[in-house]
């Protein structure tokens, strides 16, 4: 039994101009009359079409499918195959390190309900930090360095932050940049060994404010009586965090940070 291009496209859910497309690769001929042009496909070809388009679906290109097709065998298609699982696993793993991130990010936001303009104890997560200033300087050479490579394609992985530590006197040092989580960097190859200075992760309190707000004003003071009043002194640097903005009438931005101090207990 014969059928015409229209038929065989409609049994096969897809257009008749992509029934042609697999025609100009040589994926499937079919028979034209001379008399009338018209194209007629068999049976046999009808398999042919559908063995085809399950590897389609696969997501295999029409190009690979053609090679092994016209000249493949069954390594081939073992081969063809397996390429495309593994090019899936790579796809999964990368967004499951989506996935990390974002999770980490919805945490931080539930938090902020919570903190903002309060202390909550929590257990802080390692944390690995970059400075902007490095951002810099490794730009400059990113052809052949590994840190900003890092970096570049896995940017929405990290956060803004400033690392603030104290130093004798009470001055305070602070160096903006970008942070990611331990887990998080694990999964993409961040390490110390790449320029990252890493903070192992451990008890702290976080407090989050508006710099828009006037009570941000008074952040110092009231982390100050948490502290007395809990008896707790801070223990190594601390995390300012981005944790998001806004602009009213895209002017002004309204940040909305969280910071996180560790401690001990007196």
């Amino acid at each position: 039994m014969q059928y015409k291009i229209g038929k065989i496209a409609k049994i096969m859910g897809v257009t008749p101009e992509a029934i042609r497309h697999y025609e100009r690769l040589g994926l499937i001929v079919p028979f034209k009359d001379p008399e009338t042009n018209y194209r007629y496909y068999t049976s046999e070809q009808i398999d042919q079409l559908l063995y085809i388009q399950r590897f389609s679906h696969m997501g295999i290109s029409l190009s690979n499918i053609r090679e092994n097709i016209l000249r493949g065998n069954v390594q081939t298609h073992r081969e063809m195959v397996q390429q495309k699982r593994n090019d899936y696993v790579q796809e999964i793993q990368r967004l499951q390190q989506k996935l990390m991130n974002m999770d980490h990010y919805i945490s931080i936001l539930k938090m902020t309900a919570y903190c903002l303009y309060n202390c909550i104890y929590i257990q802080r997560p390692g944390i690995f930090f970059i400075s902007q200033e490095d951002c810099l300087n490794i730009k400059e050479d990113a052809h052949d360095s590994i840190q900003f490579n890092l970096f570049q394609k896995n940017a929405d992985m990290f956060f803004q932050c400033t690392l603030i530590t104290i130093e004798d006197g009470d001055d305070c040092i602070r160096m903006n940049g970008f942070g990611i989580y331990e887990d998080c960097a694990a999964e993409i190859g961040v390490s110390e060994e790449f320029g990252f200075l890493f903070l192992s992760g451990g008890a702290a309190v976080i407090y989050a404010f508006e710099h828009s707000d006037k009570r941000s004003s008074l952040t110092r003071e009231r982390i100050c009586a948490f502290f007395q009043r809990e008896h707790l002194i801070q223990k190594g640097p601390v995390f300012q965090r981005l944790v998001y903005r806004t602009f009213e009438d895209h002017k002004d931005a309204n940040l909305v940070e969280m910071l996180m101090i560790p401690y001990i207990r007196e």
